[in-house]
């Protein structure tokens, strides 16, 4: 099993085309059709009920359809997480002082700081 094929599952399902499921995906028909059968073997059963004029889930392809979502939505989440860890337009400063310091004094002290690195917080 791999993403390609849940991909493939995922977009025939929601075009109920297998030719318009590949263009989406931006692969040949045959080789979105033989991702699909290679993921019924795995699975065990087949996931969709193919006539000359229609696609349609089978109750199994209906029932594991949304876990296939899930893992699509997983992997979609990590990338963008760790697209937005390594790319982090504003880095945070934490500076602990005591209570014994005013405010507005720790505030100019830090000023001169803050315009030579407005990156950071």
């Amino acid at each position: 099993m791999n993403l390609n094929q849940l991909r493939f599952v995922s977009a025939v399902a929601a075009s109920g085309s297998f030719t318009a499921a590949a263009e989406q995906c931006f692969v040949t028909q045959p080789t979105l059709s033989n991702g699909i059968a290679q993921l019924e073997n795995e699975l065990g059963a087949r996931l969709f009920v193919r006539t000359t004029r229609q696609v349609a889930l089978t109750s199994f392809g209906a029932h594991v359809l949304p876990y296939l979502l899930e893992v699509l939505n997983a992997q979609a989440a990590l990338m963008q997480q760790t697209s937005a860890f390594l790319s982090a337009d504003k880095r945070v400063l934490r500076i602990g002082t005591s209570p014994l310091i005013n405010g507005s004094v720790l505030g100019a002290m830090l000023e001169t700081f803050r315009q030579k690195h407005p990156e950071i917080e």
